[in-house]
């Protein structure tokens, strides 16, 4: 029993220490970042960044990341992650933000339900803008 115990103690440490390392490379990288929990884990992210990345509009305006375990997908968590981020964005002063998101992607809808319209698009993504 002893060492089962320590097993399951070092793997929660273990990805305790993987949540660690992931939540300082987005604050770097993103220094705005929520992050969705179940029983004290982490399930899913949702943080913004000005880059020149996929969703990049122009200068200022910042791009979204989502990521939610797909065991998760589909009870709303995603949702209030976007509703929770575009809100303190609004709060921060922003005026729009952006995401890039592939064509065949079922959140393009929800995107859609939160107030983000297609500007852009190239063979296989949308470029999507709020109006905060």
């Amino acid at each position: 029993m002893r060492s089962s115990f320590s097993i399951s103690l070092l793997y929660h440490a273990y990805v305790y220490l993987e949540f660690l390392i992931l939540a300082c490379t987005i604050y770097i990288l993103a220094p705005i970042c929520f992050v969705a929990e179940v029983e004290k884990v982490v399930i899913g992210a949702v943080w913004v960044r000005d880059m020149d990345d996929y969703g990049h509009v122009e200068e200022g305006i910042p791009s979204f990341a989502i990521s939610l375990y797909k065991e998760y997908r589909g009870y709303g968590i995603g949702t209030e992650l976007m509703k929770k981020m575009l809100k303190e964005l609004k709060v921060r002063g922003y005026r729009k933000a952006s995401l890039s998101v592939q064509k065949a992607n079922y959140a393009v809808s929800m995107y859609k339900k939160l107030g983000f319209e297609i500007v852009d698009e190239n063979g296989e993504e949308y470029i999507m803008v709020n109006k905060l």
